[in-house]
């Protein structure tokens, strides 16, 4: 076996195959990447909140137990009439 069997020098099937992997491993390391910034900023949102005390919580409409679902996006503000 030569070395051309492995690698296709000139630039055929090979080479787009090879592209082709590559493309789709750096479309998984982005979305990775994606993920771990969204939970890091979930995160720091987290801990700033678990920083306030009770009355800051208050004069922004939440409360302690808020604060999971507020830091995930999935918090909805009460309807308050008037």
């Amino acid at each position: 076996m030569t070395s051309s069997t492995y690698f296709d020098h000139s630039g055929g099937h090979k080479s787009g195959l090879i592209a082709t992997v590559v493309e789709r491993i750096g479309g998984a390391l982005r979305a990775l990447l994606t993920v771990i910034q969204r939970r890091y900023r979930r995160h720091l949102a987290f801990e700033e909140l678990m920083a306030l005390d009770d009355r800051m919580l208050q004069d922004i409409g939440l409360t302690r137990n808020d604060i999971g679902a507020v830091s995930h996006g999935d918090w909805e503000a009460p309807h308050r009439p008037g």
